[in-house]
Parts: structure tokens; C-alpha cells; sequence
């Protein structure tokens, strides 16, 4: 088989000169994105179906998200260290055949704990495939092309959300949500060869001598973004885990019809994640505050007695352009905060928004089954109500183009120019 590394050694690989390579490279790891977030995500669609086949509650059930969550949280801190010397080509690809293993084994489950386990192998390859994807794109790309490939990369979460979950809307009605679990484990082993083949070496990138994490852990504006990341996905997480009943019980929505909605939400997921990661690069401040309110908007606009299908559709397109745009975002917010040690600064961020995702989902489960959806809906709008108040108190009083002009992750003019005094707002880098 031939790799990316044919005829080059280990480490040439400079995205300057070789564009095309590490866009491909880039678009590869999307897509190995795209299958694990599918993995992590599908289970919205299929919630009431496990409860219903393996005899528990849809609060239970909803447990599907939050463990592969929590794993994911303490495995992005703790295989920082021990795995930085590691090609970064062969991590992603050993997460991808993580990923596929926990898949085949999901599908095949014949209890609630043998599929909770399978989902903590799941989470294991989130942490450590997200605390490196998330700060791939400076190495893969130009620096000008930073914003478009972390929104490429984190698109995969997009197209998840759009495709992923709907098609296992439509193949859990079709046959069964075993079936929709399988294929995406077959997705997994595709995506492992793909990665194998297409992404290039890169070993180690350090450019300071310094312990990263220790570095990055002591930068106050790495906790803003951390403090904002809780808030929104939490919220998120609280009501998007429990979509599918929401649709089911409050709108009457048949369980054929549940997948063109989901269809819909993310088909607003991809717009919001394509438009707000260019954004971000030159206007961080502002796009972040406008994906918080869309958000917020789409949440609300669900307590209304919206009629099915067309305003019931668009509240969901408004809700998943915020939903699928958040990740890309806060992730590029993050980069700029980080500096230097990039996957270090991803490992912290990785670790806060899975572990906010399994909050969200476990809180919210704890709403639905004890108060209703309702609840749980509200409490996320709330909790996104409070970050957009901490998004303006952040950014409003010393707004600048300044803060929004550099790229992400990277100052144009090098680490001399990070070393000169900074005008920006502590909520960047």
C-alpha cells in the first residue's frame, strides 16, 4: 500500500509547499471525524428504540452519550503526555480502529452494560482522536487557510449531525438501530485505511521546551474559553440528547417522519459550521456571540406550539446552525489562546466539551425522566442565556479588530510578534 510518506522522510511534510497534499490529508481526517461523531452522535436518533429492545428507560438509554462523553473528558488529559512522542499519522489511525472495534461490538450488545462498555471504548477514541484532530489544521494547511480546514475538520461533526443522524433514524425504521451501529463500524475501518494512506507523518511538534500542558493550564484566557465551552455544550447536550423524544411526545411527530427533521437540523448544522469558521478567523468575538443566539433562539422557539413540518423544520435548521457551528468555533478561539502548544491547548479543550457533553446528557436525562423534555430543554436554554451574558461582559467592553484579524492558532509574523504587548480582550490569545 502506498502512503503519504512515499518518497519523503519522515517529517519533511511542510504545508507551504505541499497545499494539495495537506488538504487532502485534511478532508481524510474530516471524514474520520465524520464517522466518529456519527458513532458518538447517532444514538439521538435511536434512543428510544434501545430503551424499547433492551428494557430501560429513555433516560438510561441517553446514557449512550454521556459515557463515551465522560471517557472522552479523562482520556484527553491523560494520553497527552504518555502518547506525545507518537506519529501523529499512526495515533489517528490505532483511534480509528478503536472506534471500530467499540461499533462491532455495540451492534451486537445483548444488554444495556455490554453496550456501555462498548461506548467507553468509544470515548477512549474520542479523547485521543479530537485532542489531536482539533489542532491538525495549522500543520496540515497554510496559514491562511487555517479558519476553512479547522472548519473542515470539525465539519465532520456537522455532516454527522446532518447525515449520521438521520440515517440512523432511517435504518433503525428501516431494520433496526444493531443494523445503523454496524455500519458504522464498516465506516470506521474505512476511514483507518484512508488515514493510513492519506495523511502524512508528523511526529512530534513542539516548538517551545517547555512541559505544554503545564504551560498552556496557566494562561487565565484558556479558562474563559473553558467556562464558555462548559456552558454551551452543556446546554446543548441537554437538549439535543433528547430530541427524538421532544419531536415524539410534544409534537406528535410520527417515528417515520422524526428523520427528515433530524434531516433538517442538520442541513443547518453544515451551514452554521462552513459560514461561522471562516468567520471566526478574522471576527472571533462576534461570531462566537451570534452561534450562542442561535443556539439559544432555535432551544426557545421549541417551547413554542410550532406546526409540523415547515416551522418546526426551520427552528430546528436555526437551532442546528448554532449546534453545528459551536465546535468549530470555540475550537479556533482555543487555538489562538493556546499559541505555541497547540495540542496541549487541544487536549484541555477536548476534555472540557466532552465532559460538558456528558453532563448535558446525564443532567438532561435526569429532567426527562423525572419532569419531561420540557425541563431539559429549558435548562439548556438557560445555561446558554448565562454564556452569551459572559460572551458580552468578555468581548463588549474592549471590542478591536485586532483580536479578529490574525489567523487562528498562528501569528503571521511569528513567535517574535506573540512576544510583543498585547491589546486584545482576555477572552484571546
Amino acid at each position: 500500500m502506498r502512503t503519504a510518506d512515499d518518497g519523503a522522510g519522515a517529517g519533511t511534510f511542510d504545508p507551504e509547499r505541499d497545499r494539495r497534499r495537506g488538504w487532502v490529508a485534511t478532508v481524510v481526517v474530516g471524514f474520520g471525524a465524520f464517522v466518529l461523531a456519527a458513532s458518538q452522535l447517532m444514538p439521538v436518533a435511536l434512543i428510544a428504540q434501545v430503551a424499547t429492545d433492551l428494557d430501560v428507560s429513555d433516560g438510561i438509554s441517553g446514557l449512550m452519550i454521556a459515557v463515551p462523553a465522560v471517557t472522552a473528558a479523562l482520556t484527553a488529559f491523560t494520553l497527552t503526555v504518555p502518547l506525545q512522542h507518537v506519529d501523529r499519522r499512526w495515533l489517528l489511525v490505532g483511534f480509528a480502529v478503536l472506534f471500530t472495534v467499540s461499533d462491532a461490538i455495540a451492534a451486537v450488545s445483548p444488554h444495556i452494560a455490554v453496550l456501555l462498555a462498548a461506548r467507553v471504548l468509544l470515548g477512549v477514541a474520542l479523547g485521543g482522536f479530537w485532542a489531536i484532530a482539533a489542532s491538525m489544521a495549522p500543520r496540515l494547511v497554510p496559514t491562511r487557510d487555517v479558519g476553512m480546514a479547522t472548519a473542515t475538520v470539525f465539519g465532520g461533526i456537522a455532516l454527522a449531525t446532518a447525515v449520521g443522524v438521520p440515517a440512523g433514524a432511517f435504518l433503525a425504521s428501516w431494520s433496526n438501530w444493531r443494523v445503523a451501529i454496524g455500519v458504522m463500524a464498516a465506516l470506521g475501518l474505512l476511514a483507518a485505511v484512508l488515514q493510513l494512506v492519506a495523511v502524512p507523518s508528523l511526529p512530534e511538534h513542539r516548538l517551545r521546551p517547555r512541559p505544554p500542558l503545564g504551560q498552556v493550564l496557566r494562561r487565565r484566557s484558556l479558562w474563559t474559553v473553558a467556562v464558555v465551552s462548559l456552558l454551551m455544550f452543556t446546554g446543548q447536550f441537554s437538549a439535543y440528547t433528547y430530541l427524538q423524544p421532544t419531536l415524539r411526545d410534544e409534537f406528535g411527530v410520527a417515528p417515520g417522519d422524526i428523520g427528515g427533521l433530524l434531516l433538517a437540523f442538520g442541513i443547518g448544522a453544515v451551514i452554521g459550521n462552513f459560514t461561522a469558521g471562516p468567520l471566526a478567523q478574522r471576527f472571533i468575538g462576534l461570531t462566537i456571540c451570534g452561534v450562542c443566539t442561535l443556539s439559544l433562539l432555535g432551544i426557545l422557539a421549541l417551547r413554542l406550539p410550532l406546526p409540523v413540518p415547515v416551522a418546526l423544520g426551520a427552528a430546528l435548521v436555526v437551532w442546528g446552525m448554532g449546534l453545528g457551528s459551536t465546535a468549530a468555533v470555540l475550537s479556533i478561539w482555543n487555538m489562538r489562546v493556546s499559541g505555541d502548544h497547540l495540542e496541549a491547548g487541544a487536549a484541555v479543550f477536548i476534555g472540557v466539551t466532552q465532559g460538558s457533553i456528558a453532563l448535558g446528557a446525564a443532567i438532561g436525562g435526569r429532567w426527562v425522566d423525572g419532569f419531561g423534555t420540557p425541563a431539559a430543554a429549558w435548562f439548556g436554554a438557560a445555561l446558554f442565556a448565562v454564556a452569551l451574558g459572559l460572551l458580552v461582559a468578555v468581548w463588549w467592553p474592549r471590542p478591536g479588530p485586532r483580536a479578529d484579524a490574525a489567523p487562528a492558532g498562528v501569528s503571521p509574523a511569528g513567535p517574535a510578534a506573540r512576544a510583543r504587548p498585547s491589546r486584545r480582550p482576555s477572552g484571546s490569545a
